[in-house]
């Protein structure tokens, strides 16, 4: 079995190593998930450079104000779909180290 014929298994699933194009790993605090769940329908579309400036400040104040309650998540894009599993879901290390391999 060759390296990109290796599968990868994250808590129920199964993943191809050669099928995961991208991961990257995030955070966000009871308070964030909350807020972001109840305006979640309040989307506009606006000017690129706009959402741009918007993405770039809304990053830095995340990182700024990061609170200790932060809950970590894993995303994986694949070719088909997108995945996101919470610290509490999986065993991050192990699964970044066989990433990273």
């Amino acid at each position: 079995m060759s390296m990109q014929d290796k599968f990868i298994q994250i808590g129920s699933l199964q993943f191809k190593r050669s099928d995961i194009k991208q991961y990257w790993v995030d955070y966000e605090s009871a308070k964030e998930r909350a807020i972001r769940l109840e305006q979640q329908d309040n989307h506009y579309i606006g000017s690129p450079l706009g959402l741009l400036l918007a993405g770039v400040v809304s990053t830095w104040l995340r990182k700024k104000n990061r609170q200790p309650d932060a809950k970590q998540y894993l995303h994986l894009k694949t070719a088909k779909d997108d995945f996101c599993f919470a610290v509490d879901e999986i065993d991050f290390s192990s699964v970044l180290a066989e990433l990273k391999q």
